[in-house]
């Protein structure tokens, strides 16, 4: 089945961590198809006194869309070289018409992809709206496709550390990761973190993800599991990451109580994770 992701891109071209982590870290590029999504600053004079703007709303100067298409075109060529067929990758350019992140937030709900993947820019984009008491009441509803958050290239191999609890978005979390690595040769490692207590059974927990993995194709060879007991997650997470040499953390985030963009830069845990990740990217999903 096919993969699709929205891909945000900047003029920023030597910053296109998005687009150079799909091309670095998807091997399987037959059956991937990207859209690469740049949002163009709009020119909008006094609408009152503009016979123009009544007629045609916010327009993009000529310059600024050199400068969108240009970004477009390289970050395009990145994905190309690569090995993606340029059939399979479409640009998008938008004209601004609301603040930047609500622009892309929209158009990952319109469309049917399988992840929104941010870069460098993208993510303080996004993670700007919820400075103070700002929020918004389509970044409240949850999205329907979690969040690639893309750091520097990291080194070494191209596996994923899938943090797993039991909890419904950790399944989530797991047919997603399953989906999207079905055709690589992408190892996984379950990494499940067990309170003083014990907590839920563990065993059950790992069977559980490990069953949604392999029913998306995954196979058991390609799966490992490791446990640990206690301590702060997000820095367990962090440790068990840097020791394997992980360059995707993959989660779900289990508060049903706030939409997934705000789940993520205000949760402890993943905002505790964006904090100190430098290299790869964080997975979430709801």
């Amino acid at each position: 089945m096919e993969r699709h992701l929205l891909v945000t891109v900047s003029e920023e071209t030597a910053c296109l961590c998005g687009v150079r982590f799909v091309a670095d870290f998807l091997e399987n590029r037959e059956f991937l198809r990207v859209t690469l999504l740049y949002v163009a600053q709009t020119h909008a004079p006094d609408p009152w006194n503009n016979r123009e703007y009544l007629i045609r709303g916010p327009h993009i100067s000529e310059e600024v869309r050199w400068r969108g298409e240009r970004a477009l075109t390289e970050a395009k060529e990145i994905l190309v070289r690569k090995g993606m067929s340029p059939e399979h990758v479409e640009t998008l350019l938008v004209a601004k018409t609301m603040n930047v992140a609500k622009e892309v937030v929209r158009e990952a709900a319109r469309g049917s992809y399988d992840a929104l993947v941010l870069g460098r820019r993208g993510y303080a984009a996004l993670s700007g709206l919820f400075s103070g008491s700002v929020t918004s009441d389509v970044l409240e509803q949850p999205l329907a496709c979690p969040v690639w958050i893309c750091r520097k290239p990291a080194e070494g191999p191209r596996n994923v550390l899938l943090c797993v609890d039991g909890s419904p978005a950790s399944l989530r979390m797991a047919d997603h990761v399953g989906f999207m690595l079905q055709r690589e040769s992408h190892r996984v490692c379950l990494f499940h973190v067990m309170n003083d207590e014990g907590g839920l059974d563990a065993s059950r927990i790992l069977d559980e993800s490990q069953r949604v993995l392999e029913e998306n194709g995954v196979a058991s060879q390609r799966i490992d599991r490791k446990l640990t007991v206690g301590g702060k997650v997000a820095d367990l997470i962090l440790g068990e990451a840097a020791r394997g040499g992980y360059p995707v953390i993959a989660a779900g985030h289990q508060n049903e109580s706030k939409g997934l963009l705000q789940a993520i830069f205000t949760g402890s845990v993943c905002t505790s994770i964006l904090k100190k990740l430098e290299h790869g990217a964080l997975w979430v999903s709801k």
